[in-house]
């Protein structure tokens, strides 16, 4: 039997919405950056959303896993887990970001960033599951290794894959934040609350964000044509 073109039609349009709805903060934040305009660093607004692009700056920090100095450091780490069925998948299992404020520095001037509660759009840097860095992922509290069966002393490691991604001195940044408004906080500094922070220019951003937009949204529909097809073989099947 025919799909009736009217179902098929409001179908499609509800997997639209609910990709649109998966990816709502991806369309949130590629909104944001298209409504918000670039400004000099001493040109702020004295309240409202802003952009800037400047320099990296601040004191100079050590990342924990490759010992690299930086003004900011982002830690990743997946482990290796096993389904149901025997096959095999990444789950992550550690995330933190270094909390020290930095600066951002344009030809105008220069002001304090904090990262808490930011968004981070950064490159890929380290990437490594050889293992070598286990005795760094163990100053991070995290245990390497496992027990091979229960009851058993003898123990294996476990599979691992770190991420490391760093901010480091004079490296380009872009930076979309929030200015407060100064009876609500005590200080300049707390007055600026960033909501975006890349090391990548905006068009690229914009560039990640509408790619990772179409995928949700193809992957949403993609599932939901093949749930679809399944449900109208069994119909048409069963009669």
């Amino acid at each position: 039997m025919a799909a009736d073109p009217l179902l098929v039609t409001g179908f499609f349009l509800f997997l639209v919405a609910v990709g649109c709805l998966i990816a709502s903060s991806d369309i949130t934040a590629i909104i944001r950056i298209r409504r918000t305009p670039r400004k000099a660093i001493n040109a702020l607004p004295q309240a409202g959303s802003f952009e800037i692009v400047g320099k990296a700056q601040g004191d100079s920090i050590t990342s924990p896993i490759s010992e690299t100095p930086c003004v900011f450091w982002q830690v990743e780490v997946k482990e290796k887990k096993m389904t149901g069925r025997g096959g095999t998948y990444w789950e992550t299992i550690f995330r933190k970001s270094c909390q020290e404020p930095f600066e951002i520095r344009d030809e105008t001037g220069n002001i304090k960033i904090s990262p808490q509660r930011s968004n981070f759009f950064l490159k890929e840097g380290l990437e490594d599951s050889s293992g070598r860095f286990n005795e760094k992922l163990e100053k991070l509290n995290i245990n390497t290794k496992t027990e091979k069966d229960w009851g058993s002393t003898k123990q294996q490691n476990r599979s691992f894959k770190v991420y490391e991604r760093l901010i480091q001195t004079n490296e380009q940044v872009y930076v979309l934040a929030e200015m407060q408004e100064m009876d609500k906080v005590s200080s300049f500094a707390e007055r600026i609350s960033p909501y975006m922070i890349g090391d990548r220019s905006e068009q690229v951003l914009l560039d990640t964000l509408n790619g990772q937009v179409v995928t949700k949204v193809f992957l949403t529909l993609l599932v939901g044509g093949i749930i679809m097809y399944a449900v109208l073989n069994g119909s048409s099947s069963g009669k």
